[in-house]
């Protein structure tokens, strides 16, 4: 019994076989001859499709079997067929039962073509050729020709080499800094946790320090950029100290009036703490409080205006006036007699309420001890809350 193979379904395969006498000799398989197929272990035989040809091509013995394994025959995918002869006889002897050959229909092959008959093809040095192959599953995908694949492995091939020379780049950057330029400056090892830093020996204070040759170079750095032509350094020189007492800063502030500008700095100083003993320590209400004991060196002048401003008499009209009749509602100092204030002139202030009465003025004919004042007609009545002097 021989083994055809995994075929495809629809797939047409011929299979070979011989029978033989007890002797060995060659014989034609005889007696109507029947071949059928077993699928797998069912006891259904398959008949349709299967064309067995006795003494093939006139050669005694040797037989053809030819199956057209279609869907339409009975055959199916996933199973394994054996062929049997189930009617013949071979001289005079019954092989009924005989397995002459066997095949299996896409149940066996892990890589097998889409279409029934084509094979791989494999060059001399073992490289298959593939016209047309699918990236993806199956029935998914785009064909790719063997062309396609190497075209799109190039260029991954590419941008792998890309990416390994800028990550090379990179990497050279990174070593110059750590290894070149970083590493040199930083310890070897940390102590505790921490950067271990020296500062060499302290002069005055612990932690801080520059040696004499370090101090030497920041001076003569100093001194460098004080002569320099148009440096800071040498701009600031000649502002504050000048050339000769001749500087930027003579030229501005000109020359001391006493023994330096220091001197003059002090008397002004002096002065101002002479002036500060002669104000008042704090303001009343924003203005600083003064008392005036003379008018032109007058103290009768000033003791005389006092006593006639303390003469004027403040008042704040009340209900009920008339333009001949003032009450009033307040009077400073208060009246306390009648015609205390007859001849007197009464002056209305600037801001009182009754516009019409504002600076206006009239003479008292007559006034009574509580306040009530009869007046020289004037050209409008006061309301309550009207201020007026009376001198």
């Amino acid at each position: 019994m021989s083994y055809r193979g995994d075929i495809s379904l629809s797939e047409t395969i011929d299979i070979k076989f011989c029978t033989v006498t007890t002797t060995g000799a060659p014989t034609t398989l005889a007696g109507t001859p029947v071949v059928s197929a077993y699928p797998d272990n069912s006891l259904t035989q398959l008949t349709a499709g299967i064309t067995l040809t006795v003494d093939f091509d006139g050669v005694t013995g040797l037989n053809n079997i030819r199956v057209v394994a279609t869907g339409a025959n009975g055959y199916a995918t996933s199973t394994n067929y054996d062929l049997v002869i189930t009617t013949g006889t071979v001289g005079g002897t019954s092989v009924v039962g005989y397995v002459v050959g066997s095949f299996s229909v896409e149940k066996r092959s892990a890589l097998r073509p889409a279409t029934a008959g084509r094979t791989l093809v494999v060059d001399a040095a073992g490289l298959a050729d593939a016209l047309t192959v699918k990236v993806g599953p199956t029935g998914a995908g785009t064909a790719q020709t063997a062309g396609d694949i190497a075209t799109m492995i190039t260029a991954v091939d590419d941008l792998i080499d890309t990416e390994v020379a800028a990550i090379k780049t990179d990497t050279a950057a990174i070593l110059i800094d750590t290894g070149t330029t970083l590493d040199g400056r930083l310890p070897a090892a940390l102590v505790g946790g921490r950067m271990d830093a020296s500062v060499g020996s302290n002069l005055d204070k612990t932690g801080y320090s520059l040696s004499a040759a370090g101090i030497q170079a920041v001076w003569d750095a100093l001194t460098a950029a004080l002569a320099t032509a148009g440096s800071i350094g040498k701009k600031l020189a000649d502002w504050v100290i000048g050339t000769s007492q001749t500087g930027d800063s003579f030229a501005r502030l000109g020359a001391p009036t006493g023994a330096s500008i220091s001197a003059d700095i002090a008397a002004v100083q002096a002065d101002t703490d002479n002036i500060q003993t002669r104000i008042p320590a704090a303001l009343v209400s924003g203005r600083m409080d003064a008392n005036a004991s003379a008018i032109d060196d007058s103290s009768a002048a000033a003791a005389n205006l006092k006593q006639s401003t303390l003469g004027i008499v403040t008042a704040v009209v009340g209900l009920a006036s008339t333009t001949i009749s003032i009450v009033t509602s307040s009077m400073s100092p208060a009246a306390a007699v009648i015609d205390q204030f007859k001849g007197k002139i009464v002056t209305f202030a600037e801001d009182t309420t009754t516009v019409n009465l504002r600076g206006q003025s009239t003479d008292i004919t007559g006034s009574t001890a509580t306040g009530v004042l009869t007046v020289t007609a004037l050209t409008t009545a006061p309301v309550s809350g009207d201020t007026f002097s009376v001198t």
